[in-house]
Parts: C-alpha cells; structure tokens; sequence
C-alpha cells in the first residue's frame, strides 16, 4: 500500500502543476471568492444558476467593450463598458470545466 500512496502523491503534486489545472484553478479562486461575498453564503457546490449568473455579471465591468446608451452625444462619453459575447463564452468553458471535475475532486 505505501507503493500506492507514494505514487498518488507524485500524481497529485504533478496533477496541479498542469497548465489546465493552474487555467482552472484562477476562475475557481474567483467564483469561491464571489460566493462568499453572497448572502447567505454560497460554495461550488451549493451555487445555483443565479449565482452563476451573478458571478458573470459581476465580471461584465471588466470589458472594454462601449456599449452607448440612447442619450449618449459620445462627445463625453461616460457609458459602461462591458463584455462581448464572445469574451463572456471562455469563463463559461472554465466554469463548466469546474463542475465538470468537481464530483470527481480527489484533492
């Protein structure tokens, strides 16, 4: 058995040294620090749809993306920027990568 357990640590300690795994392991961080800014609070596992969904808003602001509201003169021009719909579509790969792995967690 200690032949086993050796051989599972050199596998976990290899496993998150994966690029994928560093990838993945960056949005986890973040929506774990989101849902707990919830209330009540919230984890992976418990979050529900509008959890998500708050969580991808919240990282709207960060686009550069201009989107004009109708009274905009666009000569001083203070609207939000916001994500595309195209750079919205990878953090939900990474996020459905997260809850694809995550029943299968070993450490």
């Amino acid at each position: 058995m200690s032949a086993v357990n050796s051989r599972f640590k050199a596998f976990r300690s290899f496993s998150s040294c994966m690029p994928y795994q560093k990838q993945k392991s960056s949005p986890e961080r973040q929506l774990s620090s989101f849902l707990a800014s919830l209330s009540p609070l919230k984890s992976i596992p418990s979050v529900t749809t509008e959890g998500i969904v708050k969580f991808l808003i919240s990282k709207d602001g960060t686009g550069r993306t201009v989107v004009h509201t109708r009274a905009c003169d666009r000569k001083v021009c203070e609207c939000r920027r916001r994500l595309t719909a195209v750079s919205v579509d990878s953090p939900i790969r990474k996020l459905r990568a997260i809850y694809k792995f995550t029943p299968l967690r070993l450490f």
